[in-house]
C-alpha cells in the first residue's frame, strides 16, 4: 500500500507531540484521532473517499469510522448500511453545534470539531495535524470481561469542569458490495470500519468511572470502540478500542 499523505502527517504529528518516532504498525500518539466519515454508496463523489478512508483505516494512530447516511437511498439504489441515526449524527454537527452550514457527502469531521470534503486529502492531513496539536487525551478503555466493560480516567486540569458523553460503536472492518442501481450502478465498493450501530453508555463527570455496556439486541459487530465526546457533540477527549483492534488487512483483495 502507498505511504499516504495522512501516514506522513501522523509521523509528523507524534513528533509534535513530543512522542517517539516507532513503526508504522504501532501507536504513537497519547490516543488516536477519530475521524468520521459521513459517507453512502448512492453517491457518485463517495467512492475516492472511501477508498482513502481504507488507507487510513491501518494507522493505529487513528480511528476512522465510516457512516452511511440514509438521504441518497430515495436515487435508486438504499445502501445496506445506512441508518437515520447516522443521518442526525451529521444533522446535530450542523445544526446544533455550527461546525458547518450544511451536510453533504462525503463529509469528514475530526476529532468532531473540523471538517473537510473527505476526498481532499491534503485538506484532511492538515486538520489531522492540527487535531494532533489540539489533543486531549482522558485514559479510555474498552474490555470483554463478564460483558463489555468501559473504564475512562481523570480528567486533566483543563477539564476539570468539562462533562462528556461516552459512546460505544461496533463496526466492521471491511465490506464489499456491488451496486446494481443509482449513481454508482456497475461499480464495487469498498466501504472500510463501516459503523453498524452507536450508543450513549453514560455521562462522565471529569472523574474515574467504569461502564457497563448493554449491547443486547445490537448487530453483531467485529471490532468495538469507546468515544469520550463533550456534551453538545463537541470535541473528543478520549478514544479506545477493544484489545482484538487494529485488525490485520492480510488480505488485500479488498484494497
Amino acid at each position: 500500500m502507498r505511504q499516504t499523505l495522512i501516514q506522513l502527517v501522523c509521523a509528523v504529528a507524534l513528533l509534535m507531540v513530543g512522542a517517539p518516532v516507532s513503526h508504522a504498525k504501532e501507536a504513537t500518539l497519547p490516543r488516536p484521532i477519530l475521524v468520521e466519515l459521513y459517507t453512502s454508496q448512492g453517491c457518485i463523489s463517495c467512492p475516492p473517499a472511501d477508498k482513502l478512508l481504507g488507507e487510513m483505516s491501518e494507522n493505529p494512530d487513528l480511528l476512522v469510522l465510516s457512516f452511511h447516511v440514509d438521504y441518497w437511498n430515495k436515487n435508486g439504489w438504499e445502501d445496506p448500511f445506512s441508518s437515520s441515526e447516522n443521518t442526525e449524527r451529521q444533522k446535530h454537527y450542523s445544526e446544533d453545534t455550527g461546525l458547518f452550514a450544511s451536510i453533504y457527502t462525503p463529509q469528514v469531521i475530526v476529532d468532531g470539531v473540523h471538517k473537510a470534503i473527505g476526498s481532499r486529502e491534503k485538506e484532511l492531513a492538515a486538520l489531522i495535524k492540527n487535531a494532533a496539536g489540539e489533543m486531549i487525551a482522558v485514559p479510555l478503555t474498552i474490555r470483554k470481561e463478564k460483558n463489555w466493560v468501559v473504564r475512562a480516567g481523570e480528567a486533566p486540569e483543563s477539564l476539570k469542569d468539562a462533562h462528556a458523553e461516552v459512546l460505544v460503536v461496533g463496526f466492521d472492518k471491511v465490506h464489499r458490495t456491488n451496486i446494481e442501481d443509482g449513481e454508482n450502478k456497475g461499480s464495487t465498493i469498498d466501504n472500510f470500519h463501516v459503523v453498524r450501530w452507536m450508543q450513549v453508555i453514560g455521562e462522565w463527570d471529569g472523574k474515574p468511572h467504569q461502564y457497563n455496556v448493554m449491547d443486547q439486541g445490537k448487530p453483531a459487530t467485529e471490532f468495538y470502540a469507546v468515544i469520550l465526546q463533550e456534551m453538545g457533540q463537541k470535541r473528543i477527549f478520549g478514544v479506545g478500542f477493544d484489545p482484538s483492534y487494529p485488525p490485520t488487512y492480510s488480505d488485500t483483495s479488498a484494497r
